[in-house]
């Protein structure tokens, strides 16, 4: 047998879609943890984007000003779930105020538990894109929820932060 090949080529794989980017208003039902605005604040809506250059241009963006607790949660049901075992990394575009320092993002299993990633803010005032490696839990395939924990420990209730493009990706970052 003979074959021929012609025309091959590399190109780079699409852009996976994103979970969350606001654009047609929002995807998934973000709500304060158990519902419990006091403690776990609220969740804001869809906005205009309050400064959209950097690495996050697009016009719409969800708003989230922390509660009273200093773990205080952004929590949303996935209604398809989420399946880590091919792409194990989560990119979240953050612009969090002056003094901000860190979010933790956490996957709910139901057999499986929370499992949780923890980022540090690089800048504050400008638009980041933080990268959640969930590589060693990519095992589990049955994710219900994501939450958000910004400045997790810090007692700074009534903070505003804006986040958006909430994305699932190959894994970019060491996950240690």
């Amino acid at each position: 047998d003979i074959y021929y090949i012609d025309d091959m080529g590399m190109t780079e794989a699409p852009a996976p879609d994103a979970l969350e980017n606001f654009e047609d208003g929002q995807s998934l039902g973000w709500m304060p943890f158990g519902g419990d605005t006091d403690n776990n604040g609220v969740f804001g809506g869809v906005v205009d984007n309050p400064d959209a250059s950097g690495a996050n241009d697009s016009p719409n963006v969800g708003k989230y000003t922390k509660g009273n607790s200093v773990w205080s949660t952004l929590t949303a049901i996935l209604p398809l779930g989420l399946d880590l075992s091919v792409n194990p990394q989560l990119n979240l575009d953050v612009w969090a105020p002056a003094g901000s320092v860190g979010v933790i993002m956490k996957l709910s299993s139901p057999l499986e538990g929370n499992k949780e990633v923890s980022r540090e803010i690089p800048v504050t005032e400008e638009w980041v894109t933080l990268e959640f490696n969930f590589d060693e839990f990519s095992s589990i395939t049955d994710f219900e929820s994501v939450s958000f924990i910004f400045d997790g420990g810090e007692d700074n209730a009534g903070t505003m932060y804006f986040f958006d493009n909430l994305v699932q990706s190959q894994s970019t970052v060491d996950p240690y």
